[in-house]
């Protein structure tokens, strides 16, 4: 006899995938954390890279296009790959670097977040904390886009006072990523990180409010504006 004291599991939502873009230093780390704060589910890519970096053979590749100064007590020296990648000539370096590491970095986040999906009580929401998510394929996993905006003045603080970077460093970064005008008119959100840590939070309080009620409408909606997701 088929036993009817327990009632059948509610089937869960999908997690809205979220990600992130801005310029380098805008705060997109501290937006994100403040979004796991609110119940989301972070992947963070450059986590990602410093895992896929402990492989042997992408270590072994490593030393071998740099030479053994990449390695730092048998660790990549990523510093040391950075200086060499975003210097003059770095371009054709750069390629090659991101040809060995973003497909398995990739790889990575996507089992990360199929993983996240599959739960039998998924996050409601999973943020992509990618720093070049609007370059690559990764933007096409997303349902929304957010845009983080901050001053250059803070921007430039972040990276070249509390980071150590030059300023001919920062400007190198930031022409090899896209424009902030592409980024921000691909986004379907901005939250300006302009004030203090409190504003910062009162607008990812806002910008949860309308994730929540959008990916709910999106559930409802089978025709509802995605971008692609898994």
């Amino acid at each position: 006899m088929p036993n009817r004291t327990r009632n059948p599991a509610r089937p869960s939502l999908a997690p809205l995938i979220v990600g992130l873009c801005g310029g380098v230093g805008s705060g997109k780390s501290a937006v994100a954390q403040l979004l796991a704060g609110h119940g989301a589910r972070v992947l963070d890519a450059d986590a990602a890279a410093q895992a896929v970096l402990e492989d042997d053979d992408v270590k072994a590749a490593l030393v071998d296009r740099f030479g053994p100064d990449v390695l730092d007590d048998a660790r990549i020296d990523r510093s040391e790959v950075a200086r060499r990648v975003f210097g003059p000539e770095g371009a054709p370096l750069k390629e090659w670097l991101q040809d060995l590491l973003h497909p398995r970095v990739r790889e990575q986040l996507g089992a990360e977040l199929v993983a996240a999906q599959n739960e039998a009580s998924p996050p409601w929401c999973v943020v992509l904390d990618v720093p070049l998510l609007i370059e690559g394929p990764t933007q096409d996993w997303c349902d929304r886009i957010v845009f983080v905006d901050a001053s250059a003045e803070d921007r430039r603080e972040r990276t070249v006072e509390d980071r150590g970077w030059s300023t001919d460093e920062l400007a190198r970064r930031e022409a090899a990523q896209a424009s902030l005008e592409d980024k921000r008119v691909r986004a379907d959100h901005v939250v300006v990180n302009r004030g203090t840590i409190g504003d910062l939070e009162d607008a990812v309080q806002q910008l949860v409010h309308a994730l929540r009620s959008q990916g709910r409408m999106g559930a409802e909606d089978p025709d509802g504006p995605r971008r692609g997701g898994s």
